[in-house]
């Protein structure tokens, strides 16, 4: 999942909300009739962030299994006593199949 300029925009104005709705101030400020509500848009938020904080722990460890295999395809071609150039055009090539959606051919 890659976030897009749009959704750091959400995020800063979540966390801008967050931060204002969480702290003592607006706590102090809320009525008694009405801290349950209080208490339940704060439990929202902190929901919503462990759901973030996973998302990112998947897509972080998704990343770095990305890199580890990019970094053995990359051994295994200098394995083959292939150029650097040779490598970079088949990167390059690799690339390009990943964008149309041609890389199927590898499976």
């Amino acid at each position: 999942m890659r976030i897009t300029k749009e959704k750091k925009r959400k995020i800063l104005q979540v966390n801008s909300l967050k931060s204002h709705i969480t702290s003592n101030e607006h706590k102090k400020s809320t009525p008694n009739n009405e801290m349950e509500e209080y208490e339940a848009l704060k439990r929202l938020f902190l929901a919503e962030n462990q759901e973030f904080n996973n998302e990112n722990q998947v897509e972080s460890v998704a990343n770095e299994k990305d890199t580890q295999d990019f970094i053995e395809f990359t051994a295994f071609l200098i394995s083959q006593r292939l150029s650097f150039s040779q490598i970079e055009i088949i990167g390059k090539y690799l690339q390009k199949a990943f964008k149309e959606k041609k890389i199927k051919i590898l499976v």
